[in-house]
């Protein structure tokens, strides 16, 4: 899927001054049986968007873009292919080739270490070639076929400086019946060779809308990975390169290079990216998506559909030599509030209740020792307001 980048100059909280943002494959909170939910931006206000740039202790203001009002659904489901690992899970997807768009399962594996695309399984298709050769009865036959590759889309933890880099070909059968060039259902395929570069690239402060609560937004803490990818096709008929003459009818060439570029935005405890979006070769967003997927620990319940009201929260000092934090935030309206503390795995490892309105002060203290912890911070009625980032040296 698509999406959009916009990109703000650094804001300067305390929070994420410091800290940079480490992912782990307990973060990465998708499963089996999930479906992934995402609500695109609108067309109209991509001009409004700056190209990307690199770095870190950066924020990404999301909350005014325009969203459409419908979401996609892509459901998880087990892999019923004893071919494939019992570890994988399948995502409805597409292929493409040349002009033509091929229905496909893809096969997901992730592990303690990585989050990999394992190939996938071709749908039967018999296309006219009509439009392309002017008889009704010339067709492309593309068989209900596995397609096996790896392809490391990331590789747990995931922080700032990070890379990897994968290469793999990709064999798509195909069969042609033209009469023009004397071809009846004759076999071929094309062998795309990919390259793919991963990088996480930046992190900082993301700001999100709260679709829930119109007019109101969420700030969490994120890292980027920008992904690249290069291809090159080669076209085979019957064992040989094909003719020019037939790959010139198809608009195709020997060797023919293409690629894409796109981001995508991480928040701890969130199913899949929380912001995804394809980029020009000015790295420049030509579309944006905005996962409206819940979690921002395992097994919590909270996330983009559940925030309440927020308010900025301010830790001191941060990095901490001892562990004792303190935590002020202001313009507070309910009476209790809750902040849990977390580490890296997601384990819960402290509570405190804070009772107080207007402006309240409150110290954290962390006995696990040095390291980096999350906080959330929830209102009376246990709703999310703001998570952020504790660092002890």
């Amino acid at each position: 899927m698509k999406s959009r980048f916009l990109l703000f100059i650094a804001l300067a909280l305390s929070l994420s001054t410091f800290a940079q943002i480490t992912i782990k494959s307990t973060d990465f909170t998708v499963k089996v049986g999930d479906t992934l939910k995402v609500r695109p931006v609108t067309k109209a206000s991509l001009a409004a968007i700056p190209a990307f740039k690199t770095g870190g202790n950066q924020t990404w203001d999301f909350s005014k873009l325009p969203f459409e009002n419908f979401y996609y659904y892509d459901p998880i489901l087990k892999a019923n292919n004893p071919s494939y690992p019992t570890a994988s899970f399948t995502i409805t997807s597409s292929a493409s080739l040349g002009a033509i768009v091929i229905p496909t399962i893809r096969y997901f594996e992730k592990s303690a270490s990585s989050y990999k695309d394992l190939g996938f399984t071709n749908v039967y298709l018999k296309q006219s070639l009509q439009n392309v050769t002017g008889s009704n009865k010339d067709t492309l036959y593309l068989p209900n076929t596995e397609i096996k590759y790896t392809d490391t889309w990331f590789s747990f933890p995931m922080s700032f400086g990070g890379n990897k880099s994968d290469k793999w070909v990709q064999n798509r059968p195909y069969a042609l019946t033209i009469a023009a060039f004397g071809l009846s259902k004759t076999p071929g395929n094309v062998k795309t060779t990919i390259t793919a570069n991963k990088s996480v690239v930046a992190w900082g402060k993301i700001i999100l809308p709260d679709f829930k609560n119109k007019g109101k937004s969420v700030t969490y803490s994120t890292i980027v990975q920008i992904n690249q990818t290069t291809t090159v096709d080669s076209v085979f008929l019957a064992g040989a390169p094909a003719p020019i003459a037939l790959l010139q009818a198809f608009g195709l060439s020997q060797g023919q290079q293409g690629g894409n570029s796109y981001f995508e935005a991480f928040i701890p405890g969130f199913k899949t990216y929380a912001v995804q979006g394809e980029l020009n070769q000015n790295m420049k967003a030509i579309d944006l998506v905005v996962s409206l997927e819940s979690g921002f620990i395992p097994g919590e319940s909270v996330g983009l559909k559940d925030v309440a009201e927020q308010i900025e929260t301010e830790v001191f000092p941060n990095p901490s030599k001892n562990g004792e934090f303190n935590l002020r935030f202001e313009k507070a309206t309910s009476k209790d509030w809750s902040v849990k503390i977390y580490d890296l795995s997601g384990r819960q490892i402290a509570q405190n209740v804070v009772t107080g309105k207007g402006e309240i002060n409150h110290q954290l203290l962390i006995k696990e020792g040095g390291g980096t912890y999350f906080y959330a911070l929830f209102n009376e009625n246990q709703q999310f307001i703001t998570n952020g980032i504790l660092l002890i040296n």
